[in-house]
């Protein structure tokens, strides 16, 4: 039997059902299974980081209430010694856009509890917690990424929450190359300027963009060539000097530090 406490937050009983026969069907059981309530004023990160705090296991997996396990996912998704996490492919159910700007999601991963305290779990942002948690853990040990797919992800098409995502991510890297500029590299810059251009392209799409936007779409494009020169990323440049409209769609609420385009994302004068 190995050593995980799975930690179910959940806010949807009309799915939990699943999760949690998904648990059920393990063919290497679990220590065991904390089903964490969350009363809609926590939010995900601080009722995983409530379960985590009862669970006795020395590994933790984290399962969303919508997503299920395939029946070999705590038998194959084993943390080797010199990890600190591993992580299982994933198949999405009904979604429409592929999972962007994380090695994984909670529900694919097992990882060591002493490490995810350590870094002090997830940090309650209103967006992208996940990702954060990943950079933080993974500057105290490698990843283990396991080739089978045996999670099934749930994952809901979500304009607001795609724009929300990209900005929290950027946000992310952002800070942590601000804190950790040696370790950001080759790799970091990708995934920065990779964020920025999505950022551009999805504020393109926007349904109106006044002059603040299509600033902050020009200054998130040319970020993204600064960082890594890239054609995606100079089409995102050209169409920003193009956009036309007047009526601005809401903005999602900003993450807790600003940088650059995203600074002009959030300025109160157009």
């Amino acid at each position: 039997m190995p050593d995980v406490s799975v930690i179910i937050p959940t806010t949807r009983p009309d799915t939990l059902h699943r999760a949690l026969a998904s648990v059920e069907a393990q063919t290497d059981p679990p220590l065991e299974v904390l089903v964490e309530e969350d009363p809609g004023r926590r939010g995900a990160a601080l009722t995983r980081n409530a379960g985590a705090a009862r669970a006795r296991g020395s590994l933790l997996a984290f399962l969303d209430d919508d997503d299920e396990w395939e029946p070999e996912f705590l038998e194959l998704v084993r943390v080797p010694d010199d990890c600190v996490l591993a992580y299982s492919a994933l198949e999405h159910l009904h979604a429409t856009d592929p999972l962007q700007g994380s090695p994984t999601v909670p529900s694919a991963a097992v990882l060591r509890a002493d490490a995810f305290r350590s870094v002090g779990g997830f940090r309650p942002f209103a967006l992208g917690e996940d990702y954060d948690l990943f950079l933080r853990l993974h500057r105290m040990g490698g990843f283990h990424r396991v080739a089978q797919t045996l999670l099934r992800y749930t994952r809901r098409r979500d304009e607001d929450r795609y724009l929300g995502l990209r900005i929290f991510t950027a946000a992310i890297l952002e800070d942590f190359r601000e804190q950790h500029a040696a370790e950001f590299g080759a790799r970091g810059r990708r995934s920065l300027a990779r964020e920025y251009r999505l950022l551009a392209r999805h504020l393109q799409r926007r349904p109106g963009l006044t002059r603040r936007l299509r600033r902050a779409q020009r200054a998130a494009a040319a970020a993204s060539l600064r960082l890594r020169p890239h054609t995606r990323a100079l089409q995102a440049w050209l169409a920003s000097f193009f956009a036309r409209g007047a009526r601005e769609a809401p903005l999602p609420p900003p993450p807790p530090k600003l940088f650059g385009p995203l600074a002009l994302l959030y300025e109160r004068s157009d």
